[in-house]
This record gives structure tokens, C-alpha cells and sequence, in this order.
């Protein structure tokens, strides 16, 4: 599990992901859906116009019922389908199709589980404190789909409506409050469209003869399932983001989702890690060893153990150490120099007597008898040739040495130029967000463009370096799906007590937007409002 996965996202960003989540689907996703609701929708509101109005409603009330039952069954497979292309574009994966097999096993394990939630949400909505909970099962039943087995469906369905309770029960509590909002809408826009008619066209209808005859069961039936229809695709965004971040404490796939987002290495680039990665591994780096002793193993496990507790976050969970009675050195870090050089030569003196002892194994079996070791013979050349090797071997590594040295120095005395130049910036693209760079790099660039009489990506400059200093300052949380308006309304809510920077900030918003998107001119005051602007919300 991550470190930090088990914080809490705040509702309202995952809210705003869930809409642009939706905003970036295609709307081939989007007939998914429809293709499951409306048919839900259409067949619900027949069935209860049918039966508040027909006289013989009785006589075809169990086939009436049981197609919807089998239209709300169709709902919700179409349903889990369009969740489970939005999974896919979450994770940043290919979008799979959508095989017969697929669709059956799905409609068979929401029809085994969807029905009870006619029954328990309102039982637990009366109850009140499992409301939350219950919500949530029956939404991540529809973003699953499926499961291995029922039991096994089920428990995932139960442990990600476990996950992140606050934040569930906020977006219930916001989503509630959007339904009502938008129930009051549609209903007004309802209510209005008569009249409109008759006002527009002169058409007399019996809602503009009495506006009684409008408020029956139909009609707020009517306007829950536009409602329905318009709200519940948010829901079910919602809902997928929550399961795919659920999941992923265990699967880490939104790290993989992170990993496809990045841009891919080149050929030769993937070749040399593949290359630096075999290199690196035991098999290859040096031959298989004996396997440890166990006694070893237990040593090094125990030494891991203690420097493991002596770590900072651990020691003040210890407790506390009576001190030694041994009286402490005077000089510990003279201690620990003598120690590391201590160490130090006893490898070097390690390293040596290995290649001393290669050697001898190399030319000893050379000598052709005993009696002519004494005789300056092949032994005594042998001596020579290994002391003309190890003379070389240095000179080698002296060598090495000198050009590493060198090539130090040219770095140190090569122009600024060759430093690591920030990433280049193309004010031109739509898609750039102003966490690109830090504040005073998009005033530096802002300047630029100014003075070459670029002033239209100059202003945009200028507007990502507030934008830059309101995140630093903790104002602004910077994100990809945000549009302006979202900022705006953002430092509303977080800058309410300062109107100066409120004021500042919408005037540039809108001189931004004119020039940009508008292609409108703006003369040297404008620029110059815009900057005085710019140092107000600085300053703020």
C-alpha cells in the first residue's frame, strides 16, 4: 500500500475530475449510456401514466411490471458498461470492446444484486447513519459490473464503500443538493415553455388556460426522470474515481495510469537502460555464489533490524536508555576518520592480495620443474611480467584519472549555455498550464515576448505568473481540467475578505480572454492596467 494513499481527496476536486472526466469522453461513451436509460426512462413513465389514467390497468399490471423490472435490469448493464469505458480512460488503457458474453454476465450480476435497492436505500435512508454506506454499495455494484463469483462481487462492491467515508457521504450531500437544484430548474423551464408558446406563436394550450392542470404525478414524473437523466452521469463519474483511487491502494494503477500519461522513451534511449539494467543484476554483474549460511543470514537480518530501530521516525517509541558508565571518547570524529581509514586500507590490502593470488595461480602452473625455479628460469620472468602488468595497469589508471580531471575542468569553464536550460515553453499551446514554471521565469518570459512586440502571448505570460504566485501563496491549487472561470470562482470562495485581489483578478481575467480567444487589440495602457493588475495580486 502507498504511503499516502489512504489520505482523503477533497469532494470538491474529485468532483471537478469527475466533470472533466466527462467532458473528455467521446460520445460514442456517452450512447452507452442512453441506450440503457432511456428505455428505463420511457417505459417507466408510460407504465405510470398507464397506470394513474387507464380503467384497465388491473388486467396487465403483472406484464407491465415485470418489463420494467426487465428495462431496470437493462439500465443498469448499460450503465456498468459506460462506467466500464470510463475505467478504461481513467487508467489511460485502450477502450475494449463490448462482447455478448460480456453484457450477459454483467446483466445477470446486476440483476442479482440492483433489486434490493428498491427496499434497503429507503430502509436505510429512515435509518439515516447507513444511508451512506448503502449508496455507495449499490453505485460501486454498477461500476464493477461483475465479479469471479457473487460472494467475491459482492465483498469489492462492500470494501470500496468503505473507503474514503467522509468523502462519500460529501459528494451524496453535494449530489443531493445538485438534484434539487436541478429538479427546481427543469421544473421552471417546464412550467415557462407553455407560455413561452402562446407568447412567441399565439398557440392556446390547456396549460396557459390553467396552470393547475400541470402539477399532477405525471408531471413530477416527468421532471425527475429529465433530472435523473442529466444528473446521474456525474454520479457515475464520481463513483468510477473513487473505485479505480480504491483500488489502486492495492493494484497501484493509478501510478500505471501516470506512467502511460508520460511521454515514450526513444529506441535507443529504452535499448540502454535495458542494457545498464542487465548489467546491473547479480546474474550477469558476477558469477552465482554459494548460498549463505544460515547463520549468516540471521546476522544480517538482526544488524538490518537494529539500524532499521535506531532511525529517527522509530527512537522516540523506544524507551529511554539508561547511559554507560564507559566514559566516551573526547574526539568522536577523529574516531570515526581513524575508523573509515582503518577500513579503508584493510580493503585495499583485500583487493591487492585477490590479484596478487590470481596472478601466482596464472603463471605457477608454467614452471616446468622444481629445480629450475632457483635458476632465474620461467619463475623469475613470470615476476617480471606480473610487476610490468601491475606498472601498466597503473599508468592505465593514472591516465584515466587525467582525463577525468580534464574533462572536469572544461565543463567548469564551458559558457552558462551548456547548463540545463529550462524546459521550452510554446505559449501557442492551449494545453499549458502555469505549474509549467515558477513564478519569475514566466515574468522573464512575459518580458521577452513584450519587448519583441509579441503582446498577446506576453499577456498570457502575465497570467500564468499570477496564477504561479497564487499557488505558491496557497490561493490557487493548480490543475489541468480548470478553466479560468474555475479559478475565479475558486479565490471567491478562499479570498472572500479581499476584494482588491478579487477585483485585480477578474479585470485580467477578462483582458486575457478577450485577446485570446477574442483576438482583440489591446494598446500600451491596456498592457500596463494588466500589469498594475498583476502587482496587486502579487502584493496581495
Amino acid at each position: 500500500m502507498k504511503k499516502g494513499g489512504a489520505r482523503e481527496r477533497p469532494t470538491l476536486d474529485l468532483m471537478e475530475e469527475a466533470v472533466h472526466l466527462l467532458r473528455s469522453t467521446p460520445l460514442h461513451v456517452f450512447g452507452w449510456y442512453l441506450l440503457g436509460v432511456l428505455p428505463f426512462l420511457l417505459g417507466l413513465l408510460y407504465f405510470w401514466m398507464d397506470m394513474s389514467r387507464s380503467a384497465l390497468a388491473h388486467e396487465h399490471r403483472a406484464e407491465a411490471s415485470l418489463g420494467v423490472a426487465l428495462l431496470f435490469v437493462w439500465m443498469k448493464s448499460g450503465q456498468s458498461i459506460f462506467t466500464a469505458k470510463l475505467r478504461d480512460r481513467v487508467a489511460g488503457e485502450a477502450e475494449r470492446r463490448t462482447s455478448v458474453s460480456q453484457f450477459v454476465r454483467v446483466a445477470l450480476c446486476q440483476a442479482i444484486v440492483q433489486p434490493s435497492k428498491l427496499f434497503l436505500l429507503p430502509i436505510a435512508a429512515l435509518v439515516a447513519i447507513p444511508f451512506g454506506w448503502i449508496w455507495a454499495f449499490y453505485e460501486n455494484a454498477t461500476v464493477l459490473g461483475e465479479g469471479k463469483s457473487v460472494r467475491e462481487f459482492f465483498s469489492r462492491s462492500w470494501r470500496l464503500a468503505c473507503f474514503a467515508p467522509r468523502q462519500n457521504h460529501y459528494a451524496i450531500s453535494t449530489y443531493l443538493l445538485l438534484l434539487f437544484v436541478i429538479f427546481l430548474n427543469v421544473a421552471i423551464v417546464v412550467l415557462l415553455l407553455p407560455q413561452l408558446l402562446k407568447m412567441f406563436t399565439g398557440i392556446e394550450t390547456i396549460f396557459t388556460r390553467s396552470q393547475a392542470s400541470l402539477f399532477n404525478t405525471t408531471f413530477f414524473a416527468i421532471i425527475a426522470a429529465l433530472t435523473y437523466l442529466i444528473c446521474d452521469p456525474l454520479l457515475k463519474a464520481i463513483y468510477t474515481l473513487r473505485c479505480f483511487h480504491g483500488e489502486s491502494l492495492r493494484s497501484g494503477a493509478d501510478l500505471t495510469a501516470e506512467m502511460r500519461a508520460l511521454p515514450r522513451l526513444k529506441p535507443a534511449v529504452a535499448v540502454l537502460i535495458a542494457v545498464c539494467l542487465l548489467a546491473a543484476s547479480p546474474g550477469v554483474a558476477a558469477p552465482a555464489s554459494a548460498p549463505t549460511p544460515l547463520e549468516m543470514r540471521a546476522s544480517e537480518l538482526n544488524r538490518s533490524i537494529d539500524e532499521t530501530v535506531k532511525r529517527a521516525e522509530f527512537t522516540w517509541k523506544l524507551p529511554r536508555q539508561q547511559e554507560n558508565a564507559r566514559p566516551q571518547r573526547k574526539w568522536p570524529f577523529v574516531d570515526a576518520i581513524g575508523r573509515f581509514l582503518k577500513a579503508t586500507g584493510k580493503a585495499v590490502k583485500r583487493v591487492l592480495n585477490l590479484i596478487g593470488d590470481w596472478f601466482e595461480r596464472q603463471f605457477a602452473g608454467r614452471n616446468p620443474s622444481p629445480d629450475r625455479s632457483s635458476s632465474g628460469g620461467w619463475h623469475a620472468s613470470s615476476r617480471v611480467w606480473m610487476i610490468a602488468l601491475l606498472v601498466l595497469l597503473v599508468g592505465a589508471a593514472l591516465a584515466l584519472l587525467a582525463q577525468t580531471l580534464r574533462q572536469l575542468r572544461l565543463r567548469r569553464s564551458a559558457p552558462a549555455a551548456a547548463t540545463p536550460a529550462a524546459p521550452k515553453v510554446d505559449l501557442e499551446d492551449e494545453s499549458l498550464t502555469a505549474d509549467l514554471l515558477p513564478e519569475d521565469e514566466w515574468l522573464g518570459l512575459a518580458r521577452d515576448h513584450l519587448a519583441r512586440g509579441e503582446v498577446r502571448l506576453a499577456l498570457r505570460a502575465f497570467f500564468f505568473a499570477g496564477l504561479a504566485h497564487l499557488s505558491t501563496r496557497n490561493v490557487l491549487v493548480l490543475a489541468r481540467h480548470k478553466s479560468n472561470r474555475d479559478y475565479q470562482a475558486e479565490l471567491r470562495r478562499k479570498a472572500s475578505d479581499r476584494p482588491s485581489l478579487l477585483e485585480a483578478f477578474g479585470q485580467n481575467i477578462l483582458a486575457v480572454e478577450r485577446v485570446w480567444y477574442g483576438q482583440h487589440e489591446i494598446d500600451r495602457e491596456g498592457v500596463q492596467q494588466f500589469e498594475n493588475n498583476l502587482e496587486q495580486i502579487r502584493a496581495c
